[in-house]
């Protein structure tokens, strides 16, 4: 997926929810230039970057405990891997989903498409239809409160 998709969901999100605390966990990132300045992009939104264990002894928890972080996130971004995937199916709060399998649940936001089809469940990245989905599943209550958005990141 492009990167871009990525910043544009964390820039809205920002923008609704200033405080919000926003985390992506990866297994992929190196340390190469591209990376170093996708890193950098991310600390300019104040995204924090969670990078996989690479000891064995770790990689166990480290799963149970993302997987733990995106099935209880209040948004959750779900990128083309079927980890977040699945989190995403055990997440009861706001997904926004674009794993391009064709199974979106209704209560999901599709954000797959690049057409400008954007509404709850009808595909497309549109803006709006994103602002508006975050507005009525957030919710002003739990808007109150800081929104954690948790994302994986696979290539």
């Amino acid at each position: 997926m492009c990167i871009e998709v990525y910043l544009e969901v964390f820039r809205i999100i920002r923008a609704l929810y200033p405080r919000a605390q926003i985390a992506v966990q990866t297994s992929t990132l190196q340390r190469d230039a591209d990376d170093e300045k996708l890193i950098r992009d991310f600390a300019a939104l104040d995204v924090d970057v969670r990078m996989d264990d690479e000891n064995e002894e770790n990689a166990t928890r480290d799963v149970i405990h993302a997987l733990t972080e995106m099935a209880t996130a209040d948004i959750l971004f779900v990128s083309h891997s079927t980890f977040p995937y699945v989190a995403g199916l055990l997440n009861p709060n706001c997904v926004i989903n674009t794993y391009q399998l064709g199974l979106t649940l209704d209560s999901w936001l599709d954000y797959s498409a690049s057409d400008d089809r954007g509404s709850k469940g009808g595909g497309g990245r549109n803006q709006t239809a994103l602002t508006r989905y975050l507005q009525d599943c957030v919710g002003k209550e739990r808007a109150l409160r800081q929104p954690h958005l948790s994302c994986a990141r696979r290539r």
